[in-house]
């Protein structure tokens, strides 16, 4: 994290006690008298006493002088109240300037995800409560899981399992990455050459046997794209990788493109598939949004700094991750969560009904959605199949978009928000 959120100025909340109005009247009384009858002791008896001079030593020097004495602590009541309001402002206006600063999101510039489901707009009908994740069978007949995978051909008592499932994943990774890339080929091919693409691939098929990444060269020249390098990341990265990134800004390594390529496929006859559990395909194209803007490219949505937390202290990590995303909590209507046990959900609720964000209360579409309950749960692909969710649940639906992730020890929540275009950007 950029910013260290304990090392920020405090603000000053403590006002000053309001002096009280009868004590400072008393004290007036108290000296005017004193005063007057200190005046009347002290004049000389040589001096008249029927002159101006008299009434303004007896009178007025008293009076002016226990006015002076009751206003003193209200004076300093004013002048600390006023010292306090000028440190918050000075205070708000720097702790605003550096979150403005270090609250630059990432930019996506291209969002893919393939889930097995016989739907053109799957994701938004997964958020509208359909295609629940229901039990069925494997190719093999042999079990009834609450699972999904990609089509699979059929399967006779004579394939030997391990054939056909090395069969199936060797056929079916090469045509979801050609998909994949085929639909991103128009903004991939939109970088800028001088902006280096760096593609993070990985890939969770057990009984695919072949080398990835020759495999992926090859579908990437037949689709005629850009220049590449592959990354250097030897697992898969979880989405605080982007809070490394975006404080890499001043960085020259902060500035490329990543096009982040993740496939969880699963045995499903020579061992059956984890119960609960979903094929998936996400490709996911993004930038800092100031590489963006520089070089005009068009941005789906942004997704904004990351806050990582333990269950105990979410509603601190949602109050922050919250300010990364500027956005007020009456704005936020949907939730995407995943890998919360019943434990952390009720937890990660409860932080939401604290910062009064409404979720869609009284809307035709649920503000929550359980990914792992309606999808099932994605494997290497989990962390960033939320937020891939959520990002095309934007483009259907609009406004920002909460986003937790649990990965079993630590809680993980962003916002992403979707980028408003004009008429004109939308026609092009």
């Amino acid at each position: 994290m950029a910013i260290d959120v304990d090392s920020l100025p405090p603000r000053l909340d403590d006002a000053p006690r309001r002096p009280s109005p009868l004590i400072g009247v008393v004290v007036f009384m108290i000296c005017f008298v004193a005063g007057g009858t200190t005046a009347l002791l002290l004049w000389p008896k040589r001096y008249p006493t029927a002159t101006p001079v008299f009434w303004v030593a007896v009178a007025i020097v008293p009076l002016l002088l226990s006015a002076l004495a009751a206003l003193v602590p209200w004076l300093f009541y004013a002048g600390t109240k006023r010292s306090i309001h000028a440190w918050n402002d000075r205070r708000d206006r720097f702790v605003s300037g550096v979150f403005e600063r270090e609250s630059q999101p990432i930019a996506l510039l291209g969002c893919v995800c393939r889930i097995p489901v016989d739907d053109d707009h799957a994701i938004a009908k997964l958020g509208a409560g359909e295609h629940l994740l229901t039990p069925q069978q494997t190719p093999d007949k042999r079990a009834a899981i609450a699972s999904r995978w990609f089509p699979a051909p059929a399967f006779s008592i004579e394939m030997d399992s391990r054939e056909y499932d090395a069969e199936r994943q060797w056929a079916l990774l090469p045509s979801l990455l050609e998909c994949m890339l085929d639909a991103l080929k128009p903004r991939i091919n939109a970088l800028p050459p001088a902006l280096p693409l760096n593609v993070a691939f990985f890939v969770d098929a057990p009984l695919f046997e072949e080398a990835l990444q020759p495999c992926m060269q090859l579908i990437w020249d037949d689709l005629g794209l850009r220049a590449f390098s592959f990354s250097t990341e030897p697992t898969v990265p979880n989405p605080m990788a982007l809070d490394a990134w975006l404080d890499s800004h001043d960085d020259s390594t902060g500035e490329h493109a990543t096009l982040l390529l993740l496939v969880q496929l699963h045995a499903l006859v020579s061992e059956p598939p984890p119960a609960g559990s979903t094929e998936v395909a996400i490709a996911l194209l993004m930038t800092p949004r100031e590489v963006a803007q520089r070089h005009r490219l068009t941005e789906l949505a942004h997704i904004h700094r990351p806050r990582q937390g333990a269950i105990a202290s979410l509603q601190q990590a949602l109050s922050l991750a919250l300010k990364w995303g500027g956005a007020p909590p009456a704005d936020i209507h949907h939730l995407w969560h995943a890998g919360f046990d019943k434990i952390g959900k009720q937890a990660l609720l409860s932080a939401v009904h604290t910062e009064n964000i409404p979720l869609s209360d009284g809307r035709p579409v649920s503000g929550e959605h359980d990914i792992d309950r309606l999808a099932g749960d994605a494997g290497i692909a989990a962390d960033w199949f939320a937020l891939a969710c959520a990002s095309e649940f934007a483009q259907s639906y609009g406004g920002p978009q909460l986003v937790a992730r649990h990965d079993g020890i630590h809680s993980m929540l962003t916002v992403v928000r979707p980028v408003l275009r004009s008429p004109v950007q939308s026609r092009l």
